[in-house]
């Protein structure tokens, strides 16, 4: 569904809410959970692969800082703990494939957060 949004988009500047790299990510997480190793799927090793021949994103992705709180829903089960370990994999998976992490500070209300990133795409 992601790979469909993103080739039906028009326009010189996108934003993604998620990528290839945070599945890879989501991955090692639950590998790490469970204490196992984790080796993506071909479908996975390919559209990442695909992404970064393609430059279908930058180099560099904003990632904003954790709020220090986690609100549990159905979805999210997560403990603040727990999250603060699948960040740092996320953190490290965008390093590991080159990208550059321009962090966003909490605090920021949300039309300061898009004055944040649109000053920094400019």
């Amino acid at each position: 569904m992601q790979k469909e949004r993103q080739m039906n988009t028009a326009g010189d500047l996108k934003f993604y809410d998620r990528a290839p790299l945070c599945t890879c990510a989501l991955g090692k997480y639950l590998a790490n959970w469970k204490n196992t190793e984790f080796k993506p799927s071909p479908v996975l090793l390919d559209e990442i692969d695909r992404c970064l021949k393609n430059g279908v994103y930058q180099n560099h992705i904003f990632f904003f800082e954790n709020l220090g709180v986690i609100e549990h829903t159905d979805a999210r089960k997560i403990s603040y703990d727990d999250a603060l370990i699948f960040e740092q994999i996320h953190l490290d998976v965008y390093k590991e494939f080159g990208f550059d992490i321009i962090v966003a500070p909490k605090g920021l209300t949300v039309q300061e957060r898009c004055d944040f990133i649109l000053e920094r795409v400019k």
